[in-house]
């Protein structure tokens, strides 16, 4: 654990927001995708969002930027989970650059739900040295209009890696869609008790839902894929209790996410953590573990 920056904060409390990425290396892949012809639909439309979302972000302010993307319900960690619309436009503009490049991308097969993953980077002014550093998870969710609104944003700080991670281009990306009218209430109730199975341990292993995609991401420490993650719990066991708190699943039932709060067994210096879990089934029909990020919540900030 890095003890000097354990947790993340927003840049518009006068701390810094979870997200950013390598200037050069976003500025580049940003000109590709604009000049461009897309369709406006899957997975392209989705990482193209990304992009704007960051560049516009880098070109204003933080706070401009995320209320453009930001859904009417969607929600941000202040350091607990807020209306972030509503927390954005009762909190001044604070100076600063943040920048992030999706890495990853994932999209339901319907089309309405997409989650992206990637490394940021925050500098207190242009010309500065980066301060701090860690990866993004962003749940994105498709708008009548056709444009995405992100329903989630959480991340976790670490060390610089040591490489650079390769940003993901927008073009060949694109997916089919189909309409859905199935109903999600079932899917979603299955994703909350294999939650509350696994967090009671009744036969239900972390493990059973980790697959080769999985990533585990911690603060402190760079990311884990894998088989990795089992051989890093086998050797830190983490010893929390999860409350889940909420969530959602695409209308084709094959990608989800859920979010909530965790209380720590024997960590005396944290007040706990809020975690997000973004699911995804296989050919099977068993949801899978895609991404698991937390965030540690310092004493002093529990309130």
């Amino acid at each position: 654990m890095n003890k000097t920056y354990p947790f993340i904060y927003s840049i518009i409390d006068g701390k810094v927001l979870i997200k950013i990425s390598y200037a050069i290396i976003f500025l580049m892949i940003f000109s590709f995708a604009e000049g461009t012809e897309l369709e406006e639909n899957g997975k392209e439309s989705l990482i193209k969002t990304e992009y704007e979302f960051a560049e516009v972000t880098k070109k204003s302010t933080i706070k401009d930027g995320f209320l453009k993307f930001i859904d009417d319900d969607g929600i941000l960690f202040r350091p607990h989970p807020v209306n972030g619309k509503e927390f954005l436009e009762k909190s001044p503009a604070n100076p600063g650059l943040l920048l992030w490049y999706p890495s990853f991308s994932e999209i339901s097969k319907a089309g309405d739900l997409g989650v992206n993953k990637g490394p940021w980077e925050f500098k207190r002014s242009e010309n500065e040295e980066s301060v701090a550093f860690g990866n993004f998870v962003t749940v994105w969710q498709k708008q009548k209009d056709g444009t995405w609104k992100f329903l989630i944003d959480v991340g976790n700080s670490n060390p610089k890696p040591k490489d650079v991670i390769e940003p993901l281009k927008v073009e060949n990306h694109s997916s089919s869609i189909t309409d859905y009218n199935s109903s999600k209430a079932d899917e979603f109730d299955r994703l909350i008790n294999i939650e509350e199975k696994v967090n009671s341990d009744e036969g239900y292993v972390y493990s059973n839902f980790v697959i080769d995609e999985t990533v585990y991401l911690r603060n402190g420490i760079n990311e884990i894929k894998g088989k990795d993650i089992i051989k890093h719990l086998s050797a830190q066991p983490e010893n929390h209790e999860w409350e889940t708190m909420g969530g959602k699943v695409s209308a084709s039932n094959d990608l989800g996410y859920t979010y909530g709060k965790i209380a720590f067994k024997e960590k005396a210096n944290f007040a706990g953590a809020y975690y997000l879990h973004v699911w995804k089934k296989d050919k099977e029909e068993n949801w899978n573990l895609l991404i698991d990020v937390l965030n540690e919540i310092p004493l002093q900030q529990d309130n």
